[in-house]
């Protein structure tokens, strides 16, 4: 039996397979919810409207959210989550990255309002609700934090994330192949 404190520094918790995938679902399902969480507490308690791009890097996380318990489930096929989950977290550091060029000034993209409309019943009361409708404007961060903008700490979270769940699959498909070896 192995002491606690030589846990920490061989990580052989994550000798087994199915417990790596079990690790990198809760981590996932955790990422994902405190991402989401978080994107609707700023825009529904601190008012802040989200730009076109803001809301198109939610839908990676809502991907991870939907993906990650197959990850528990589905031991035939659950490389094509992994996969999916993987390529979600990428396709979000790239959206992040890109956002962060359109803040600064190095990419041009246009973003018109992205507020929510409803559904009016005379051309007055459409008139009203598009004239106090929240405007996001993707060059001009919303708020910073430490000096950076949301869409910089979103893509150093996702990149965070990303090679976490790489280091651990890495470590743990290593662990089987050695076994195998010797």
């Amino acid at each position: 039996m192995q002491n606690k404190s030589n846990l920490l520094y061989n990580f052989s918790f994550l000798s087994n397979i199915d417990k790596a995938y079990h690790i990198v679902s809760r981590i996932c399902l955790f990422a994902s919810v405190s991402a989401l969480v978080s994107a609707y507490y700023a825009e529904y308690f601190l008012q802040l409207a989200p730009c076109k791009l803001c809301l198109y890097e939610r839908v990676p996380f809502f991907v991870m959210l939907i993906s990650s318990p197959f990850l528990l489930v589905t031991k035939n096929i659950r490389f094509y989550f992994m996969f999916i989950i993987l390529s979600a977290l990428f396709i979000n550091i790239l959206l992040s990255f890109f956002h962060f060029g359109v803040e600064q000034g190095i990419f041009k993209y246009q973003s018109l309002c992205t507020g929510y409309i409803g559904n009016p019943s005379s051309a007055q009361e459409l008139m009203m609700i598009v004239k106090d409708a929240p405007i996001g404007n993707c060059s001009v961060p919303a708020i910073e934090i430490l000096g950076l903008s949301l869409s910089i700490w979103n893509g150093l979270f996702c990149s965070f994330i990303f090679a976490l769940i790489i280091l651990i699959l890495a470590y743990a498909y290593s662990n089987k192949i050695k076994k195998r070896v010797y």
